[in-house]
């Protein structure tokens, strides 16, 4: 609580603990229990904030409260599930999109930079945590996770690109993006028509291509831990 005393004109913060008891026979014992992390968490999106369920027994964390962003559209979580990340319209403007980034051990903001593109479908953050990696409609880019900043991006005719100033660069009309998944060295992208990719994070080339049999939609995919194998889940 943020609070201002009788006769004072500076606030100054009051952290409040909620404070769990416990009958012990006819005694109620005060159980001072640490403040739980998440472990092994999904973040879910609700009408205040944002708030993590645990993959292992269910409990509820509540997360904090975006500054920018006013409706999460997309969101990543570090494998080491130390930071997240979402992706959403801020209220500056119906085309304005940024990203905001949070320190998911001590539930802070970090910090948020605008989203250059206006289209965007899927968002990961790479094994190793440093970059995240958001998929639109044309093209697949990584930003800088400590900075939020714009690091390179692959376009679909196989390029890597190095520079922000390649960010509108043209591309053929292809599917609609939908899902995307990394490795250590590939990313694994999808389109409405039920298409798989293989790129190479190294070159950006599509290494690649599984054409849908009948057009099956490929909601999900995701790499084993060990990279070897790719799982995807169709309608």
């Amino acid at each position: 609580l943020h609070l201002v005393s009788k006769g004072e004109e500076n606030e100054h913060q009051v952290l409040l603990r909620r404070r769990g008891y416990r009958m012990e026979g006819s005694t109620l014992v005060f159980v001072d229990d640490p403040i739980r992390q998440p472990e092994n968490f999904i973040l879910v999106n609700t009408k205040d904030g944002l708030a993590f369920a645990s993959a292992l027994d269910g409990f509820v964390y509540a997360g904090p409260v975006p500054d920018i962003v006013k409706t999460l559209q997309q969101h990543a979580i570090s494998k080491d599930q130390k930071q997240f990340a979402i992706l959403g319209p801020t209220s500056f403007g119906p085309k304005d999109y940024s990203i905001e980034v949070f320190d998911a051990v001590h539930m802070t903001r970090l910090y948020d930079e605008p989203f250059p593109l206006s289209s965007f479908s899927a968002m990961r953050y790479s094994p190793d945590g440093k970059l995240i990696f958001i998929y639109s409609q044309i093209r697949v880019d990584a930003f800088d996770s400590v900075t939020g900043k714009f690091s390179h991006g692959y376009t679909l005719d196989g390029k890597r690109r190095t520079t922000i100033e390649d960010i509108n660069i043209a591309a053929p009309p292809e599917p609609l993006a939908l899902a995307m998944a990394v490795s250590e060295h590939l990313l694994a992208t999808t389109d409405f028509e039920g298409n798989v990719k293989i790129w190479s994070l190294e070159t950006g080339a599509v290494l690649n291509r599984y054409s849908a049999k009948e057009r099956k939609v490929v909601k999900l995919v995701e790499f084993t831990p060990d990279g070897k194998w790719l799982v995807f889940y169709r309608d």
